[in-house]
């Protein structure tokens, strides 16, 4: 639902009044608003990476996390040739 539909009850609240309530800014809005679609599969990807080996490495902090997924990049690179 974006800020500018109309509620259940059939009360619009204006594009202002709406950015007030959620304390953002109307410039903010409109620079959201025409932003295109973000491709989410890429992300998941690599949040599913992350949380993998945060799965299998409990103990490990964001470094060794890091170093990691960073070493499993590496293997799918060799892997391709």
């Amino acid at each position: 639902m974006t800020i500018h539909d109309v509620l259940s009850d059939g009360f619009a609240l204006s594009i202002s009044q709406s950015c007030q309530a959620l304390e953002v800014s109307r410039s903010g809005y409109y620079k959201w608003r025409i932003q295109p679609e973000m491709v989410p599969s890429v992300n998941m990807d690599l949040r599913n990476q992350i949380q993998e080996i945060a799965l299998e490495f409990t103990g490990y902090g964001y470094r060794r996390r890091t170093a990691e997924l960073q070493n499993r990049a590496l293997r799918l690179t060799a892997s391709a040739f």
